[in-house]
């Protein structure tokens, strides 16, 4: 079975967030907002020319953008008025932040969506590259993006790349998900939303 057959398998399952209700009580307190904000993002899958290692796209946001600052995302971002769905919100953050358009993706389908305690409903949206990925000419959003980097499901998956932490926000402890990839440390939303998409692929 090849990936994307693998990807529209692991879609259909059955397998919440682990913190998701956790979230869904916590939010309105620890954000201070009175609704959820609908937001997009992308799990791009590509692949080196001639090989059929599949990589996933992160972005490392700057220290400029008003939320996350410094950290490791999935490219996306929040829904505008004009914007028809969670999928289009995700392909248009992607083109404007790291250059990859619409037409360079099939779109697999999506996971459901996650409530974050930052005020956030983040509808993860699943594609796979249809060109090598050395063939990509990217452009980084200045503002937004400080740089990209591709993580290999083997790497991902590997026993040592993932561990647990305890953090404190707004005097609230949390568990969260780590995956450390090179000097990258992926933690938060973006790890929980990695640690279900990888549990779907393994069953």
């Amino acid at each position: 079975m090849n990936l994307r057959e693998n990807l529209i398998k692991a879609l259909t399952l059955d397998l919440p967030y682990e913190r998701m209700e956790r979230a869904r009580l916590l939010w309105p307190k620890l954000s201070g907002k009175s609704h959820l904000s609908e937001a997009g993002v992308l799990i791009l899958f590509g692949a080196k020319e001639n090989t059929n290692k599949f990589e996933i796209l992160f972005t490392l946001r700057t220290d400029k953008v008003d939320v996350h600052k410094g950290q490791v995302s999935f490219p996306g971002g929040r829904r505008d008025p004009g914007d028809l769905s969670l999928t289009h919100v995700a392909l248009r953050e992607t083109e404007e932040e790291v250059g990859i358009p619409a037409s360079a993706i099939e779109v697999i389908g999506e996971l459901p969506p996650l409530n974050t305690v930052t005020g956030f409903r983040v509808t993860p949206v699943i594609g796979i590259l249809n060109t090598p990925i050395e063939t990509l000419v990217l452009k980084l959003h200045p503002i937004e993006i400080a740089e990209i980097f591709w993580a290999s499901l083997d790497d991902l998956r590997a026993p040592q790349c993932h561990r647990k932490e305890k953090m404190t926000w707004k005097e609230q402890e949390f568990e969260v998900h780590v995956y450390q990839i090179r000097q990258y440390r992926i933690w938060g939303a973006t790890a929980e939303i990695l640690k279900n998409l990888l549990e779907r692929l393994k069953q």
